[in-house]
């Protein structure tokens, strides 16, 4: 996918190391599906909120890139780029991730949990992240 369409999930990052996704349960899944399709390299516009702060956090990240290459899954901020990349099954376990944290209250019993988030990050023989990723938290937006 070359950057046409932009994906509506906002990427925040800190200069020490740290990066925050934040979507709708549809835009979560379309990262997912990104995640999922192989493709050898892909870039894809990330949305960039104009009236709001990246506070906490130091600023916003513009673009997502994607690679399959081989290896554990490497998250990392590239200027203003989002770099994720690593093997098919690695990338694919990252995006079951992504599909589980939209999966885990969808609102059905009339309530819905408000930002629902996961943290992925790098433990020792951990079993798709490389060592060098950085901690990431991804966080579904109510609908």
């Amino acid at each position: 996918m070359t950057g046409v369409d932009v994906l509506q999930v906002v990427a925040r990052f800190e200069r020490t190391g740290g990066i925050e996704l934040e979507g709708s349960p549809e835009a979560l899944l379309r990262l997912a599906v990104l995640l999922r399709r192989g493709e050898s390299h892909a870039t894809c516009p990330l949305a960039v909120p104009v009236s709001h702060k990246a506070a906490p956090y130091d600023g916003f990240l513009g673009r997502l890139r994607l690679a399959t290459v081989s290896g554990p899954v490497l998250i990392q901020r590239d200027g203003k780029d989002l770099r994720i990349e690593g093997s098919a099954e690695s990338l694919a376990t990252l995006a079951h991730n992504v599909e589980f944290l939209v999966s885990c209250d969808d609102g059905s019993d009339g309530v819905e949990e408000p930002h629902q988030h996961i943290h992925i990050e790098y433990y020792k023989d951990h079993p798709y992240l490389s060592r060098e990723a950085e901690p990431l938290i991804i966080v579904r937006r109510p609908r």
